[in-house]
């Protein structure tokens, strides 16, 4: 069976921009569409994946909702695993985070699904530093 079958249904497995190695090394199939009406993902779940995982970033996400209840913004966690940073977008398209931290470059941040929040962990963050949100529509 082919696991990467480009005739089967698509669940998104990426975010806008991200490119076929980076698809690859998250264990996803990788095939790009040019003439795409339908808006298919160039980077999707393999089909042989009957609920795609949820990406970590939500799971920490929804354990920091528990902890500290609903928040945007940031959130500190230590200097080792640096910061935390949720927005609420629904109707984004794709939505980074720039910094002091990240230098020229802006992390794609990753939609949970299930209640419109972006987040994303980033190490290299730290306490004081100043970021933006860049959101896509």
């Amino acid at each position: 069976q082919n696991v990467c079958d480009v005739g089967g249904e698509r669940t998104d497995c990426g975010y806008t921009g991200i490119d076929a190695e980076e698809c690859e090394s998250q264990g996803c199939c990788w095939y790009p569409v040019y003439d795409n009406p339908d808006g298919l993902p160039w980077c999707f779940f393999k089909n042989d994946v009957s609920t795609p995982p949820t990406p970590s970033q939500c799971v920490q996400h929804e354990l920091m909702k528990e902890k500290y209840g609903h928040y945007l913004g940031n959130l500190f966690i230590n200097e080792e695993l640096g910061t935390f940073f949720a927005v609420w977008a629904p109707h984004a398209d794709q939505v980074w985070i720039q910094g002091n931290f990240s230098g020229i470059n802006a992390t794609p941040m990753t939609l949970c699904s299930f209640d419109g929040y972006w987040a994303v962990q980033v190490p290299s963050a730290q306490v004081g530093d100043e970021y933006s949100f860049l959101v896509s529509f």
